[in-house]
């Protein structure tokens, strides 16, 4: 037995004490830390591997990489049908009420997921010698592309696998199968980027999706014998009221983003060339990383706020979600809005230093206002407003193309800009929506607090412009760090009384 007197402390401390009084609270810390330790894990070892891959294909090799994946991306948000987000809000709000109805959701989504990996799989191995000659101008690429309808296949069933696990809270579970998946594809990237190039390396992407599919359905296995389930696949249509209200207007969304970044991607390379495209999808790395962490991170959330819906918009919970990504955005961000240069000495000599820069700023910003929009994100689905996040998602794609099309030079930089606004307006049109419809926490973004925070870290980008000295920009980073650490400790505990979070 331990009998550490900080140890002790610690156990008798208010804070403590409020942890283990509170079933969600105990739920969110336990199924975080297990998220946490699988991204750290897993998403370290993958931006590692990205660095690697990067230098070893060079910008033009990266590049055509690059385009290869937001392709079969572009056609992945086409075969999922988001039925990953489907499966995660609907197994987690009625597993504990009605196992039936649980049973033939599992049913309908991996039954639905199946048929849309075979159907968008045989559909782009087809098209991909017209995509590659037609729309990207890259003969040399087909091989690659063909490839991507193996990804498709088990991207699409994989997708509601791992919803359906985020439903049964089986996090530690998730961040097993990540895990084991980045120990054995890891090696697959670098040995493929160095004997065989850009092929080499679609084929290692193929086969991590495949590795992750098996290991995804073999844990659906374990978990629903623990909770005495049996998917029923002979009664789905039932439930087919889910997928026009929920997993309609969620996959009409994701259409809004995921084509509309391969249209601008394949512009980029029209115009610009692979070059131009391996700055962008270097830089980009950055921007996944950070979403993949959170995503790790907050996966607990859907889950959580799907059995406890109905709870005041102004519970701790409500309020931790919305600050939660927010501040991980605001840390992660501000150190390489200052020192953006570091990005040029991960990527190597084959990037320019002053476009990569460029470049990586404006992807800092726009991802920052990424991670604050994913709190709203995940009350608009809890909610079933689908719909509004749709119609966001429209604005965004709106914004981006036509500034980006308009733009006469389409290189990273503008691409990069054109992001930027793209997210800054989509996420202004939504704000005063939810706040109509009743779903924020008071007294947080809309806060002085809050305005605060946006207008130092909006500056930012212009210390590094107008400031060369580097003991001076380290100096107003650390005081702008340690001014935002007190104003959101001030928004996290300046709550409603009556708020709790059990």
């Amino acid at each position: 037995m331990i009998n550490n007197p900080l140890i002790k402390k610690l156990k008798k401390s208010s804070f403590v004490k409020k942890i283990s009084a509170s079933t969600k609270a105990k739920d969110l810390l336990n199924n975080s830390l297990w998220s946490i330790f699988g991204a750290l894990f897993s998403k370290g070892l993958l931006f590692i591997t990205w660095i690697v891959v990067a230098r070893v294909l060079g910008s033009e090799g990266y590049g055509q990489f690059g385009i290869v994946r937001s392709t079969v991306l572009m056609f992945v948000s086409f075969a999922g049908f988001s039925l990953g987000v489907t499966a995660s809000k609907h197994v987690a709000e009625f597993i504990n009420f009605d196992k039936q109805k649980t049973e033939r959701i599992l049913g309908l989504t991996m039954t639905f997921g199946l048929l849309m990996g075979v159907a968008v799989g045989i559909i782009f191995y087809i098209l991909a010698p017209w995509l590659a000659i037609n729309t990207l101008n890259s003969k040399e690429i087909i091989p690659e592309l063909q490839i991507g309808a193996i990804i498709l296949f088990f991207s699409s069933l994989n997708g509601a696998q791992i919803g359906a696990l985020q439903g049964f809270m089986a996090f530690k579970t998730i961040a097993k199968i990540n895990i084991s998946q980045s120990l054995i594809s890891i090696p697959l990237f670098i040995l493929g980027a160095i004997y065989l190039g850009v092929y080499g390396t679609v084929w290692a992407f193929a086969i991590s999706y495949i590795l992750i599919c098996f290991l995804s359905y073999f844990a659906i296995r374990r978990v629903c014998k623990k909770y005495n389930l049996r998917i029923n696949y002979g009664k789905v249509w039932e439930e087919r009221q889910i997928l026009f209200n929920y997993s309609l207007p969620a996959f009409l969304g994701g259409l809004m983003v995921t084509p509309v970044k391969w249209y601008t991607d394949s512009l980029l390379v029209s115009q610009s060339g692979f070059r131009e495209m391996g700055i962008f999808t270097a830089v980009m790395t950055f921007n996944g990383i950070l979403l993949m962490s959170a995503n790790m991170v907050s996966a607990p959330f859907t889950s959580i706020m799907a059995r406890n819906k109905d709870e005041s918009r102004d519970s701790k919970f409500n309020r931790f979600n919305i600050l939660a990504p927010w501040v991980m955005g605001i840390f992660f961000t501000t150190p390489l809005l200052f020192f953006p240069e570091v990005g040029s000495y991960i990527f190597g000599e084959s990037f320019d230093k002053q476009t990569l820069s460029i470049t990586l700023i404006f992807i800092l910003l726009f991802s920052s206002i990424l991670m604050f929009k994913q709190g709203l994100d995940r009350l608009i689905a809890v909610h079933d407003l689908q719909w509004l996040g749709f119609f966001s998602n429209l604005i965004w794609a709106v914004v981006l193309i036509l500034t980006f099309y308009l733009n006469d030079n389409k290189n990273s930089i503008s691409l990069s800009y054109s992001y930027f606004l793209a997210y800054f307006i989509s996420t202004l049109f939504i704000i005063p929506i939810c706040f109509k419809k009743n779903i924020i926490p008071k007294n947080t973004f809309e806060s002085k607090q809050g305005i605060l925070i946006w207008i130092l870290f909006g500056g930012f980008p212009f210390i590094h412009m107008l400031i060369e000295n580097l003991f001076v920009k380290l100096f107003i980073m650390l005081s702008s760090l340690t001014i935002m650490v007190i104003l959101f400790n001030y928004l996290f505990k300046n709550k409603p009384k009556k708020s709790n979070l059990g």
